[in-house]
């Protein structure tokens, strides 16, 4: 698994494009997610936790990790 230090992932955040709206950003993965034709791939928006603009990717949410139950524990 690959760690990442705050500043490296805030200089990661500095190489996407910024939007400042929910809305532009939506905007933008509806025109991406047409333009790929029949290979089509979903796109989704999310507001980022560093810089609080709003980005595009391609990627899924991960799912949160299931923790196994412990009874009494």
């Amino acid at each position: 698994m690959m760690t990442t230090t705050l500043a490296g992932q805030k200089k990661m955040c500095l190489h996407k494009r910024l939007y400042d709206s929910r809305a532009a950003a939506k905007r933008i993965a509806r025109q991406t997610q047409r333009g790929r034709g029949r290979e089509q791939h979903r796109c989704r928006v999310y507001q980022c936790t560093l810089c609080g603009y709003w980005h595009v990717t391609s990627q899924a949410r991960t799912p949160a990790p299931e923790v196994p139950y412990a009874p009494g524990g």
